[in-house]
């Protein structure tokens, strides 16, 4: 072969690497453009859920500490009518005249 073939063939030859990796570059690069706007998307939706999900989660604790105290305050009350419904029994059973029968009110029983 002549010189003038060789040389036509690396001409040949590079111009279509060349064109072939612009190709490659433009195809994929337009490729990556579509993905990266993608994931600025999701990311933004997925800040967008957090942020949500941080806001219902505060206001399920403030939810939760009202319904703590309200229950708090009925548990005070429940304890306080325990304590006087125990001290008016205390108190009737220290003006109930005493018997001889045990509280239980049947007489104790002794084996043979």
């Amino acid at each position: 072969m002549d010189i003038t073939n060789w040389l036509l063939l690396i001409g040949t030859t590079l111009a279509l690497v060349s064109l072939t990796w612009y190709g490659c570059a433009w195809w994929y690069g337009r490729k990556l453009l579509q993905l990266h706007e993608r994931l600025l998307k999701t990311r933004q939706a997925a800040g967008k859920h957090a942020t949500q999900a941080r806001r219902q989660i505060a206001q399920l604790q403030k939810d939760l500490a009202a319904r703590s105290s309200v229950e708090a305050v009925q548990r005070q009350a429940a304890i306080d009518e325990a304590e006087r419904r125990s001290s008016l029994i205390m108190t009737l059973e220290d003006e109930a005249p005493r018997s001889r029968l045990p509280l239980h009110g049947f007489a104790d029983t002794q084996p043979l």
